[in-house]
């Protein structure tokens, strides 16, 4: 039905700071100066009026922008009032109206434009996995610091990686373990569950060790794969009886 969708501003670094916040990146700016956040298909612009004259928002009007969860939700909303916006109606949560039971949360940008998320825009699809690699012993999860000699985590469709790791990186006993995590999403279980075993398989990490045997002992366990799932899965896991011949196999 439209292309994008434009908002005035009476200061543009102001809004971009915000909108930079909001959506977790910085604007595209054209040879005029205007801000464009692109997000699902859909554009939304900021500029400064191009008659001169100061910018206003309009009473009523509100842009809507879909998330995946609630918890979403609520980190925009942080973000936002973070960066200079200003919370408006009722808090962020649950609302019954005309169109169901929808998770909002409102917020006016520094130049009093209103924004929304709205849950009636949510898709769920497929399933996601994610599987956090640290640098330690897949048995004895003691840690495994030092240096990276060889780093190489496959990619492809489907597949998300976020690191810092590298070939010749030192991973410090100071910090936290984590050194990546890898998220996949399949049509369903069973193809995210597939997808992650061939990305954990062909990913090589070589001069320290991490906890990824365990990850794919965790993968081929009837109970994951079949969604039967606890607050006691790990304490079962890792009982007496199965912890070591299992993790010692994948080693």
């Amino acid at each position: 039905m439209f292309s994008h969708v434009m908002v005035g501003s009476n200061d543009l670094p102001r809004s971009k700071r915000f909108y930079d916040a909001l959506f977790g990146k910085e604007a595209r700016t054209d040879d005029k100066g205007r801000l464009s956040y692109g997000r699902r298909g859909a554009v939304l612009m900021v500029s400064n009026p191009i008659n001169g004259e100061a910018a206003t928002h309009a009473n009523g009007g509100t842009i809507g922008i879909a998330f995946d969860s609630p918890e979403e939700v609520d980190a925009w909303h942080t973000a936002g009032c973070t960066a200079g916006g200003t919370s408006c109606e009722d808090p962020p949560g649950y609302r019954e109206n005309a169109f169901g039971k929808l998770y909002l949360a409102y917020l006016r940008d520094p130049d009093g434009n209103t924004l929304s998320l709205k849950q009636e825009d949510i898709v769920l699809e497929g399933h996601a996995i994610e599987c956090r690699i640290n640098a330690e012993d897949p048995v004895t999860f003691a840690p495994s610091p030092g240096l990276i000699h060889a780093w190489s985590v496959p990619g492809g469709p489907g597949v998300r990686v976020d690191t810092f790791a590298h070939a010749e990186c030192t991973v410090s006993p100071y910090y936290d373990s984590m050194i990546a995590k890898i998220i996949v999403h399949g049509r369903d279980r069973q193809e995210a569950i597939a997808r992650m075993r061939r990305t954990l398989e062909m990913t090589v990490i070589e001069g320290i060790k991490t906890t990824i045997p365990m990850h794919l002992k965790i993968l081929a366990e009837p109970d994951f794969q079949a969604g039967n799932l606890s607050t006691s899965f790990m304490e079962r896991f890792q009982s007496p009886a199965r912890k070591g011949d299992r993790l010692r196999e994948a080693v």
